[in-house]
């Protein structure tokens, strides 16, 4: 019969080493900021871009088509960068 402390031993010695490899590929990892070419941004971002102040922003985001106004269950206004800026494009 095996010491069941040696098996949580081995246990978390294994998982130790998954978050040491972890902590390493994240060290090499490129920061985590929105560039131009982030397909989904938030609200902050969009009020930024377009210069809105917060009640023509909302105002704004009431009118929007489906597709441009995500919304996910923490209720943040995120929006789909694509659809947005085809949205903002002057209509001739």
């Amino acid at each position: 019969m095996t010491n069941p402390f040696e098996v949580i031993d081995r246990r978390l010695s294994a998982i130790e080493e998954v978050l040491q490899q972890l902590r390493q590929q994240q060290a090499y990892r490129p920061s985590s900021n929105f560039s131009d070419t982030t397909p989904i941004i938030s609200a902050a971002e969009v009020k930024k871009m377009t210069g809105w102040p917060p009640g023509t922003f909302y105002a704004k985001v009431a009118s929007m088509p489906a597709g441009i106004v995500i919304r996910n269950r923490s209720k943040r206004l995120l929006f789909n960068r694509a659809q947005l800026l085809e949205w903002l494009q002057p209509s001739d």
